[in-house]
């Protein structure tokens, strides 16, 4: 009986204690969004390029970011693409467009109500290959001109007549003079475009001169590759992870000992995606001295954010002209696979000999896809004159697209420069530069909604040595360079500090804590210091007799015994060997 009464007292006094519990504040959980309310927050769209100069067969790849009404990016957006004109330019769910007839078309993206467009000259024939200087001619010849407008523009009720008619005029004198004007008038915002994206509006207010005065100061970002066999066949010059070759395997990476290489890889970020993640890596590659015959070149494959570095999805390299033209594949890591030679012009199919079994079907003028054996196709697309990756699908119809910034002499001397990566989830990586037109920052998406700043970086400008005795020196910059000095991840505030040598590669890569970011000048502190690893590279200039060489590695850590690694060679007649000495002794 008392144990009934007691259940019955208690009672109450639960009911009254839960009620009060009611009204007590609890942690919300983030509301997941729907694929409706990300598309419903989009305000402005911007598509890239915004405009382009193509030929008849050429394949684009477009892709597109979508702002919300305070200008941050929406992530998770899934967009759709039209042709203002199917019969010249048909465009899939992709983004991936197909020119095919003469005249100028609107390629339009819609997320909900808001859309965005991008603008194509189409001119008859094929393309033939251009240099760089007649690339920029032919693209700098067709302008799009208008006033700013919200991305909820007039541009969704589709091609106006009024546009229709000043296509139609403008189509015949496209071909007849050699500056085209395109006038959109109020469809389109100029605020949209990649043309007048904050960083390059303030670039644009630079004097002309200044960029090259207090930034790049003369380089002129990148140059046209320097080609020849022995970048892939001489085992001296080798980069990257080739097959078959003398490796030793170190805590950043790889070591090739023939050529006195180390490559390095700096992990930005991992995004795990279905069937494609959309992850990051920055490889170095210290060889950024190749040799052949008497002759010494630098940076003889352009390396982008600097020298030796490799950022993004790989590229096609070719050098050669008419059907003695080398096709070269050079992988995110930087390693050099040769294809085949053939035509600049004539579609045909390489293959690598390597046991890699990459197979390219292209040609150099227009691109072409880049098969793997997993199932994965690259589409290789003409981009700032460049052979680069624009959309990656898998097997299963996933894919990545890969948008590029438009290169300027002026305000934006890069041509290998990422913009920004959407994989099939609608997820982006952005890619920030300071007013320099350098690599500034990465911004991924955040857990929950809204973006993060995954690394920062910042940059010392260097002079490149030419001092060598009895060499040729080819393709070096007469004038400082920005090299990347600092690598920064600010959710950790740990990262790399990088010194250089007197002949422009990295000798020490010093691994640090506690650094900082100051947002005002954007420069990174050193911090503290955990650990380094030494290469006993030449850092003074010396009159060397052939490439930049080390001898030594050496490691050092916090609390830990320094330990050095020995390299050296053996000629036995027909066998070459390596031999490397362990820090006790062993080798």
């Amino acid at each position: 009986m008392a144990d009934s009464t007691l259940e019955i007292s208690t009672r109450p006094v639960r009911w009254i204690a839960s009620l009060f519990d009611s009204f007590k504040s609890k942690p919300t959980r983030r509301q997941r969004l729907t694929l409706i309310d990300r598309i419903n927050q989009v305000s402005t769209i911007r598509v890239s390029p915004f405009k382009t100069v193509g030929y008849q067969g050429d394949s684009l790849t477009f892709s597109a970011l979508g702002l919300d009404s305070s200008s941050s990016t929406v992530q998770g957006v899934r967009f759709e693409w039209e042709s203002s004109d199917p019969d010249k330019l048909k465009i899939d769910n992709t983004g991936e467009a197909t020119l095919l007839q003469p005249g100028m078309v609107r390629v339009i993206c819609r997320a909900g109500s808001s859309q965005g467009a991008a603008f194509v000259l189409i001119r008859p024939g094929s393309r033939r290959p251009q240099t760089d200087q007649e690339w920029d001619a032919d693209q700098s010849s067709f302008s799009v001109t208008g006033q700013s407008t919200s991305g909820q523009s007039s541009v969704a009720s589709g091609p106006s007549a009024e546009w229709g008619v000043r296509n139609a005029e403008s189509i015949n004198s496209a071909f007849r003079i050699p500056h085209s004007t395109f006038d959109v008038g109020s469809e389109q915002s100029a605020e949209d475009s990649e043309e007048t994206s904050l960083v390059e509006s303030l670039m644009d207010a630079l004097s002309p001169t200044a960029l090259a005065q207090g930034c790049n100061q003369g380089y002129g970002g990148d140059n046209s590759d320097f080609g020849y066999d022995e970048l892939w066949s001489d085992v001296r010059n080798l980069t990257g992870n080739p097959r078959y070759r003398t490796s030793e395997g170190f805590r950043m990476g790889s070591i090739l000992p023939e050529g006195s290489n180390f490559n390095a890889a700096f992990l930005l970020y991992s995004l795990g995606g279905r069937g494609l993640g959309a992850s990051l890596t920055l490889f170095y590659n210290s060889r950024v001295w190749s040799r052949h015959g008497s002759a010494v070149t630098f940076n003889a494959t352009q390396g982008w954010p600097f020298a030796g570095f490799s950022l993004g999805f790989g590229r096609l390299f070719t050098y050669g002209s008419g059907s003695n033209t080398k096709y070269v594949w050079i992988e995110p890591d930087g390693t050099r696979r040769y294809l085949g030679t053939g035509s600049d012009t004539i579609t045909a199919t390489y293959q690598t000999s390597d046991g890699s079994h990459i197979t390219f079907v292209g040609k150099k003028s227009t691109g072409g896809s880049l098969y793997f054996n997993d199932g994965t196709k690259v589409t290789i697309s003409v981009v700032n004159n460049r052979l680069l990756p624009t959309l990656i699908k898998d097997s299963n119809g996933n894919y990545i697209s890969i948008s590029y910034k438009t290169y300027n002499s002026s305000t934006f001397p890069w041509r290998q420069a990422l913009n920004y990566v959407t994989d099939t989830l609608g997820r982006q990586l952005q890619f920030n530069y300071d007013p320099c037109a350098n690599l500034s920052s990465i911004t991924v998406p955040a857990f929950g909604t809204g973006t993060t700043d995954i690394a920062k970086f910042d940059y010392q400008y260097i002079g490149i040595s030419n001092s060598f005795s009895g060499l040729t020196v080819e393709n070096r910059p007469t004038l400082y360079v920005p090299a990347l000095r600092h690598i920064y991840y600010p959710t950790t505030s740990t990262g790399y500090k990088l010194d250089y040598s007197a002949y422009g590669m990295i000798y020490n890569v010093s691994m640090r804590k506690d650094m900082t970011y100051d947002s005002q000048s954007g420069a990174i502190s050193d911090g503290t210091e955990k650990a380094a690893i030494n290469f006993n590279y030449p850092v003074s200039a010396s009159s060397l007799t052939d490439a930049p060489a080390f001898t030594q590695r050496t490691e050092t850590a916090t609390n830990s015994p320094t330990a050095t690694y020995y390299y050296s060679t053996a000629d036995y007649g027909t066998l070459l060997g390596f031999l490397i000495t362990r820090p006790d002794g062993s080798g």
